[in-house]
């Protein structure tokens, strides 16, 4: 049995565990399915975007870079 996930500070990380175990070990498969997750997130964000008013959003947009 491995180890489980850990982030750069050493935490375990049981998500990363919990989707390989979905996709049977096979690293490949899930970062292709999450690559698409991601890719259909954000086609959903640029629809909504396009529908919700700035006023509504108060000025906020979406972004396509996680903010730190």
């Amino acid at each position: 049995m491995t180890e489980p996930a850990k982030a750069p500070n050493g935490e375990a990380v049981p998500i990363v565990d919990e989707i390989l175990a979905e996709f049977r070990g096979d690293a490949r498969a899930a970062i292709v399915a999450l690559a698409a997750d991601v890719a259909h997130l954000e086609r959903e964000l640029s629809f909504a975007s396009l529908a919700i008013g700035f006023g509504f959003a108060r000025g906020w947009r979406p972004s396509r870079s996680r903010r730190q």
